[in-house]
């Protein structure tokens, strides 16, 4: 008798499901996966932070983990075009894009905060679709994940605050979705696409803006090319240069983190020259 209550109370025990497979694109989309799904999801990244999301080709590896992903989360048509014929072949309900439609614009929509809670409601849902057991934990960390976006977002905008009018440069808008938010002017760039070289009469355009800046934020991304007119518009300009890499969310463990520490690069780099303009206004 006491081995069928045994059996009996085994079989009682509650069952786990396996994982869900998600699949993001690039890694900040991997982070907020992770940050809404905890432990019922087995999350990978598609692309690794040194490729482009814009020109890509799958390896057979690669095609084979977007096959056995149970969810695909990734930017979108006009962010990764390579990605859309592949995916409008799955259920609709297997694929999550943060921006769905194809606005034709290459834009860096994971940097807003503000369209990744939107896209942390939508996550939630669709796990909620493939694990349904697992509604109250999604729906819980949900919660979790919201508070700490505000939060954080509103941390970085009191820190970003003192230099809202100091000149940004970028080798190309890779901030378009990140300084609005966070109430900075609009950059100046180098060139209008990454892939492309800056125009001479653009160049010269700029040269001239900047010859009249007493100091300017310069800030490159990683991995993007140098040429020759871009070194000469900075070459006879006061400039404090960085390196940020958008695409590598590897060291962060949550994707607030990860924007925390974009944010903190931007200030560094932006307080740098701002004391720099503050040094030279002095009699």
């Amino acid at each position: 008798m006491p081995k069928y209550w045994l059996l009996l109370c085994l079989l009682a025990l509650p069952v786990h499901a396996a994982p869900v497979r998600v699949l993001a694109s690039i890694d900040p989309l991997a982070l907020l996966a992770r940050d809404v799904g905890g432990e019922r999801v087995q999350v990978s990244v598609l692309l690794p932070a040194g490729s482009s999301p814009h020109h890509f080709a799958l390896r057979p590896s690669q095609r084979s983990r977007l096959d056995a992903a149970a969810l695909v989360f990734w930017g979108g048509p006009a962010l990764e075009r390579p990605l859309s014929a592949l995916l409008g072949q799955r259920p609709d309900d297997t694929v999550l894009a943060l921006q769905p439609e194809d606005t034709g614009h290459e834009s860096h929509l994971w940097l807003n905060p503000v369209l990744m809670r939107d896209a942390a409601v939508r996550l939630a849902a669709a796990l909620t679709r493939l694990d349904p057991a697992g509604e109250t934990y999604y729906q819980r960390r949900l919660q979790q994940v919201q508070t700490a976006s505000r939060e954080g977002e509103w941390r970085l905008q009191q820190a970003l605050a003192p230099y809202s009018q100091t000149p940004l440069l970028l080798d190309h808008d890779f901030l378009d979705a990140f300084w609005p938010v966070m109430g900075l002017k609009p950059p100046l760039v180098i060139r209008q696409h990454p892939e492309s070289p800056p125009g001479t009469a653009h160049v010269a355009a700029l040269a001239v803006v900047l010859a009249e800046q007493p100091a300017v934020c310069y800030l490159r991304e990683a991995g993007a090319p140098v040429d020759a007119l871009a070194a000469a518009v900075t070459r006879n300009t006061t400039v404090e240069a960085g390196t940020v890499n958008v695409l590598d969310a590897g060291p962060y463990a949550t994707y607030d983190a990860y924007l925390d520490a974009l944010g903190l690069s931007v200030r560094a780099c932006l307080q740098a020259a701002q004391a720099q303009i503050a040094s030279k206004k002095k009699p």
